[in-house]
């Protein structure tokens, strides 16, 4: 009976922490990469298309198995579609993303040529997130700076736009869930020098936010996220941790803790 109650014990501990947002699921390590004299850093990821895209400066992006990272291609995207981070176009099968110099662009990801390509919104500072979602018709994209997000159409007007300048962190990153029960829900990555990265889960209608936990993510080293449908993943990028890659939950589930006892109860009879 006693090593039924210890089973009993860690079921329970173990499902706790395996629902707790920000509890890491898997993790992978996305090295720098090495031309010649020059090292290459990741800067952003994406999931799409049954892969974890992920971008190094200089433009080039590495397609990786689903999900423990493994690197099937490598291309290079000519300038100036060099990107900061990436977001993916289900429809089309595109990669998106904000340029290191202005502006949106998308490539195709069996060659990394460029399709397209249009401004920064006005008035935006420099890009530091995007996101991709067909869930509104007529626009699926999200860019922001680091006190404003846009939601645009495909040809770059703006549709809606947000302040967020009053938030205590920084907005850095974002990922569209349309998957979950009671959303859509975006999520924000959002930063403050010397401390851990927050999540918050949004209201896209009109950005009030639902629900926030502290993020799986190293201190100041948040640079990208994205949805797979299930989980949120994180791209940490700062000196001490740059290149791994973190899979982890979103939102707690509660009714886990008690199903997994029901099932130990079952096994025991």
């Amino acid at each position: 009976m006693r090593a039924l109650l210890v089973l009993i014990n860690c079921a329970l501990a173990c499902s706790a922490l395996a629902t707790y947002p920000g509890s890491v699921i898997s993790s992978f390590y996305a090295a720098p990469l090495r031309y010649g004299s020059i090292t290459y850093f990741p800067q952003g990821l994406t999931y799409g298309g049954g892969y974890i895209w992920v971008i190094y400066a200089d433009g080039i992006v590495t397609k990786r198995q689903f999900p423990n990272g493994s690197i099937i291609a490598t291309f290079v995207c000519p300038p100036p579609a060099w990107g900061h981070e990436l977001a993916w176009d289900a429809r089309r099968k595109y990669l998106y993303m904000t340029s290191m110099w202005s502006g949106v662009y998308w490539v195709d990801p069996t060659t990394g040529s460029i399709i397209g390509s249009f401004d920064d919104p006005p008035g935006a500072g420099p890009l530091w997130g995007i996101e991709y979602n067909d869930y509104y018709a007529g626009r699926p994209i999200w860019v922001g700076d680091y006190h404003k997000v846009f939601n645009l159409n495909t040809l770059g007007s703006v549709i809606k736009s947000f302040d967020l300048s009053t938030w205590p962190y920084r907005p850095r990153a974002y990922a569209f869930d349309s998957d979950t029960s009671g959303g859509p829900y975006i999520f924000v990555g959002a930063v403050r020098p010397g401390v851990y990265p927050w999540l918050y889960a949004v209201n896209p209608a009109d950005f009030s936010i639902v629900s926030s936990f502290v993020s799986p993510l190293f201190p100041s080293s948040l640079a990208d996220i994205t949805w797979d449908g299930q989980y949120l993943w994180g791209l940490e990028n700062c000196e001490t941790t740059v290149g791994w890659v973190k899979r982890f939950v979103a939102y707690s589930s509660p009714a886990v803790a008690p199903a997994s006892l029901g099932k130990i109860k079952a096994l025991y009879r």
